[in-house]
């Protein structure tokens, strides 16, 4: 049986970890200052984006999860692309 780890990306797990693991990571939406920022889990590009300074106690910054229909693009070519899969459900409840 295949399976696979997945978490968001506000988990914030080393690099190195991840990699040695398999994990998959789930991108969030990030909004800084009214514009939308790539999630990145690269440390590399964390470590450039804190030192761009955009990042402050003053910053205006909220997250929020992928759409139904990005998630399901991320799953369709992220975790299965040679395997054939019927249908993706997603259900989000507040």
């Amino acid at each position: 049986m295949k399976y696979a780890i997945i978490i968001d990306s506000s988990a914030a797990l080393p690099e190195a970890f991840v990699k040695e693991r398999s994990i998959k990571i789930l991108p969030l939406n990030i909004i800084i200052n009214g514009e939308l920022t790539p999630d990145y889990t690269s440390e590399k590009e964390l470590l450039k984006l804190y030192a761009s300074g955009r990042i402050n106690v003053k910053a205006n910054i909220d997250t929020f999860p992928l759409t139904p229909e990005k998630m399901k693009k991320y799953f369709l070519e992220k975790l299965c692309p040679s395997t054939m899969l019927q249908s993706v459900s997603l259900s989000l409840k507040t």
